[in-house]
């Protein structure tokens, strides 16, 4: 168990090894679990079954067209020729003057075009598992053209709860710098299951404090998403979208 209420996640590999080594703590729920629930609630049956698509990933079939797409036209990067001492092709007019740059070589034009976008997972009880999926496939659908379009996108998971002193975590998911791996992205954006099983074990056993039963009285407003970010990630520019849609633009 993590020495916080306020947790910070630099990969999925991290919070899932957290997971793994955290032990049962007597007294508080275990949700996460739950076999009884259909897949009205989630879309796993068991926290097993979301813990390995967590690891491995996991793709849906209503992406395909979008994946396909981006498959084909690939991201769109720029890059340049010129001549350097080093290269894949010489220039023999130049090479017979003993030019010391008579090679052709290639750079990649870096694109400065930077997007961050933070998914607030959080989601009311009473919200079915398609609700919240229709919403995640229409984001994980914007990145994937962002993506395509030729920007780079940084992309965080976040919940805040207003419980006592407050409850909350951020996990990055993609750094601009990173190329865009859809099939590892697709389960923590896409499926109910994060919340309904990933999010609900890291409140039973990373938080220092129980968050009470019900798992805690989410905020899905600005002033909630700020506490959290504030204390974590202190970025000034971002989008930020929630089970509703892209809820504001920083």
């Amino acid at each position: 168990m993590m020495n916080s209420n306020i947790l910070q996640f630099n990969s999925i590999s991290e919070l899932m090894k957290a997971l793994d080594e955290a032990p049962v703590i007597d007294g508080r729920g275990d949700a996460s679990s739950d076999t009884d629930r259909g897949s009205d609630w989630c879309d796993t049956a068991s926290y097993e079954e979301a813990h390995d698509a967590m690891l491995f990933g996991k793709t849906y079939d209503n992406l395909s067209t979008d994946l396909n797409k981006y498959k084909t036209a690939g991201s769109k990067e720029k890059s340049s020729t010129y001549l350097d001492v080093v290269g894949y092709n010489v220039v023999v007019p130049l090479a017979i003057q003993n030019v010391p740059n008579c090679m052709i070589n290639k750079r990649r034009t870096i694109n400065n075009k930077i997007v961050t976008i933070l998914y607030n997972c959080s989601v009311p009880a009473h919200v079915s598992s398609s609700k919240i999926m229709k919403t995640t496939t229409e984001l994980m659908k914007n990145i994937i053209k962002l993506e395509k379009d030729g920007y780079r996108v940084n992309l965080y998971l976040m919940q805040y709860n207003n419980n006592g002193s407050g409850f909350g975590y951020v996990l990055k998911l993609k750094t601009d710098r990173e190329v865009l791996n859809i099939k590892k992205l697709c389960f923590p954006l896409v499926s109910s299951s994060f919340l309904r099983r990933i999010d609900f074990r890291i409140k039973e056993r990373l938080f220092k404090d129980w968050i009470g039963w019900g798992y805690g009285c989410a905020e899905f407003d600005r002033e909630g998403v700020e506490k959290v970010i504030n204390k974590t990630l202190r970025i000034k520019h971002y989008e930020c979208w929630n089970y509703e849609g892209k809820q504001f633009t920083v």
